[in-house]
């Protein structure tokens, strides 16, 4: 199998939420599924946040792109899937990509993890525009904010589909203390606050676009608008049974969903009378299953009791509850001070990290820990951990749900795990891995690339209308003509998502924003020595070699992308066509990178369907461009979200000598934020125009440190607010 496999073996994901409500500690166990980093440091280590300001600020300022490998194994469609609403014209391609084939399949997910903060909203939206599916995670104890409404919003403008993740459950249980039934109705609640949200969200937009609509619109075209409008509803419904919600807590690496859950009570002969595509109709919902019958009876909040449970709160929530449970009593068992039930808050990187430390030294106190032995684990914890185990059979050994006292005991001995969290991330990683969850919810829900520039998303991934002023003179109308034929060749090439490798195919590449790297993260010496080379012929002594390198980051739409091989022609934003010359582009050779979060792969080619960084656009300073190999192209359609930038300062250095470095540092600064204004006046003045406070001092550090490389002392204005 290739690196980069077609585009029915792609999903290209964004991860999307408010601010702290676990995205990239979710990433970091996607990420350990990969194997790049430990289990041990799966949830803490945040590895998608590579920057120093992001370590020590604790959220994510930059977006990361990172490509995991996966082997999804498809479940068999119900009639009630979302998926079931195709069109009926599509390519042969497409209809084989969600099939009810159920074979494995070798995937390849390119996932950007983006920030939650709103001053950084401008990396969301570069996202969300080379994506085709979004994780929109909620945490359940804080439900919908403010973000998260605006969020979901723009995933709506962008025409993707999205994926429902309730994080942080094992809150309820911790913080709140509630029980499962509770814990049931206020996950319910939270569903139909978000369902409502979006209905809500779909009924003004087609009120906004209702008179547009109603002038253009024909009468036979009534009863396609009604499926379109049908579609988008499903899509936009979140239902536990049909697999676009999973259940998480991403600080122990535990998740499901309803499918995954039914498929495993179905297979271990816990729930033996309803088939996987029954039960998970009724896992979820106002049902109570009696074991000793058999049967399905409906649950009545007002009996609500421990021993009177709905389905999903017995056999989705009890096992978290009994091991959250059962790994405090051990705890305290062994005289330790157990960190659950203790009215603290969200348990963060540093009180993790404080909490390992108590619980070393308190080892080495009472000279014993946790074992399976010990009251709460092998009574408690062991028995909750067979059910429902959806790890796949075909699992190393070392990741099997342990079933057997000795087997946890070696587990425990392999993984060192000594302290309430890492005994709790140790097992329930093993018990429901959130990563198989979230990855196969991904392939089974999200779409192809190919499927998304077909149907779901081709009004968001289209190219500009080709227009231009036709003159009466026959000549040029007849070379206008030939352009516009080409053209439409190189949009049909984009909405099929052609694959070609031929000289004559179209290729089509759109770069969404730019990120800066050092040296060490970029794995091509060959680039180093040219670069190094330009430096040492510059006259000017201000150039040194500079370690900031700044890459694009594209998704490639059409054809093969070939490194340094063919030059490409640049379109920027506000491009037209020029009918005077038959070459009016910049044309650009290119080096393609694949994204492994803070590091670059050099690669030769990326075929349709991929995302990749690219070098060589620099000098373009376009904040977005899109690369063909035709000059008959156009750019891709950007939606302009009307956000400017609030907070300005002046900046200047303080030697006149250091304001070349300074103009070369914004100029750099500018082209990596696209939300990020920089503005000379008649005065001499350079103003830097931010969307907020934390955006303004990360800007500052970044050109200070980063694109000045600490060269110059700067002199900051007080700032501004318009």
């Amino acid at each position: 199998m290739s690196i980069l496999p077609p585009p029915a073996f792609t999903r290209l994901v964004t991860i999307i939420a408010h601010v702290d409500h676990g995205k990239t500690t979710l990433a970091d166990s996607l990420v350990e599924h990969n194997g790049i980093i430990s289990e041990r440091s799966a949830g803490t280590v945040r590895y998608l946040d590579s920057m120093e300001e992001e370590q020590r600020r604790g959220i994510t300022i930059r977006s990361s792109v990172i490509a995991l490998k996966h082997r999804y194994r498809p479940m068999k469609k119900t009639n009630n899937n979302n998926n079931a609403n195709k069109k009926k014209n599509h390519q042969q391609q497409v209809n084989n990509d969600k099939n009810n084939d159920t074979q494995d399949k070798d995937m390849v997910i390119h996932i950007i993890d983006s920030p939650g903060h709103v001053d950084f909203s401008s990396e969301v939206s570069s996202a969300l525009q080379i994506c085709d599916g979004a994780l929109l995670i909620v945490d359940v104890v804080e439900g919908m904010c403010a973000r998260t409404q605006s969020v979901l919003r723009e995933s709506y403008s962008q025409k993707l589909i999205p994926i429902l993740v309730l994080n942080k459950v094992d809150r309820l249980c911790t913080d709140l203390g509630l029980n499962i039934n509770e814990a049931y109705l206020r996950i319910r609640s939270l569903i139909e606050s978000v369902n409502a949200a979006a209905s809500a969200m779909i009924r003004s937009h087609r009120a906004e676009d209702n008179d547009e609509k109603q002038s253009k619109r024909q009468h036979d075209s009534t009863l396609n608008d009604q499926d379109d409008d049908e579609q988008i509803e499903n899509i936009w419904t979140f239902e536990p049974g049909n697999g676009n919600i999973v259940f998480t807590s991403a600080i122990y690496g535990w998740g499901f969903t309803i499918p995954s859950l039914a498929r495993s009570l179905f297979k271990s002969k816990i729930i033996p009378h309803f088939k996987p595509p029954i039960m998970r109709q009724y896992l979820f919902g106002d049902f109570r299953y009696h074991p000793d019958t058999g049967k399905l009876t409906k649950w009545k909040q007002q009996s609500a009791d421990e021993g009177c449970t709905t389905m999903f709160a017995e056999y989705g929530l009890k096992p978290l509850w009994e091991c959250i449970h059962g790994v405090s009593q051990a705890a305290n068992t062994v005289g330790m001070t157990s960190m659950f039930f203790s009215g603290s808050s969200t348990i963060n990187q540093h009180h993790n990290q404080q909490q390992e430390q108590k619980s070393s030294s308190l080892n080495k106190i009472h000279d014993t820990k946790i074992k399976a032995s010990t009251s709460g684990i092998f009574d408690l914890v062991l028995p909750s951990l067979q059910i429902g185990i959806t790890v796949s059979d075909d699992a190393q050994s070392s990741l099997q749900t342990p079933k057997t006292q000795d087997e946890m005991q070696s587990l425990f001995n392999k993984t060192n795990a000594s302290s309430e969290e890492l005994i709790l991330r140790t097992l329930l990683r093993r018990h429901r891995p959130l990563s198989g969850a979230v990855l196969d919810a991904v392939c089974d829900i999200c779409p192809s690339p190919s499927e998304a520039s077909f149907s779901t998303r081709h009004e968001a991934l289209k190219l500009k209308d080709y227009c231009d002023d036709i003159s009466t003179n026959d000549e040029e109308s007849k070379i206008f003509h030939d352009r516009k034929e080409d053209f439409e060749t190189i949009c049909n090439s984009v909405k099929n998502c052609d694959t070609s490798n031929k000289s004559s195919s179209p290729v089509v590449a759109h770069c969404s924003k730019f990120i800066s790297t050092n040296r060490a993260h970029v794995n091509d010496p060959e680039l180093f020595s040219m670069l190094d080379s330009m430096s040492s012929n510059e006259d000017n002594d201000n150039v040194s070699r500079d370690s900031v390198i700044l890459l694009g980051v594209a998704r490639v739409l059409s054809g093969v992308l070939h490194s340094n091989d063919v030059e490409y022609y640049c379109f920027g934003p506000k491009y037209r066509p020029n009918r005077q010359t038959d070459s009016p582009l910049h044309k650009q050779s290119i080096r393609l990178y694949l994204l492994m979060g803070s590091s670059y792969i050099r690669v030769e080619s990326v075929p349709a369907g991929h995302i990749c960084a690219i070098h060589g656009l620099e000098e373009l300073q376009l904040k977005s461009v899109t690369l063909c190999n035709s000059p008959n192209g156009m750019p891709l359609q950007v939606i302009d979200r009307g956000i400017r930038p609030l907070v300005k300062v002046n900046v200047e250095a303080k030697s006149a000598t250091d304001t070349a470095i300074l103009e070369k540092g914004l100029a750099k600064l500018s082209l990596a934020d696209a939300a990020l204004e920089v503005t000379a006046t008649a005065k001499g003045e350079r103003i830097l125009a931010c969307l907020g406070e934390i955006h303004l001092e990360q800007s500052i550090i970044d050109l200070k440190n980063v694109y000045c490389g600490n060269k110059i002392e700067l002199r900051i204005s007080e700032p501004i607010v318009e």
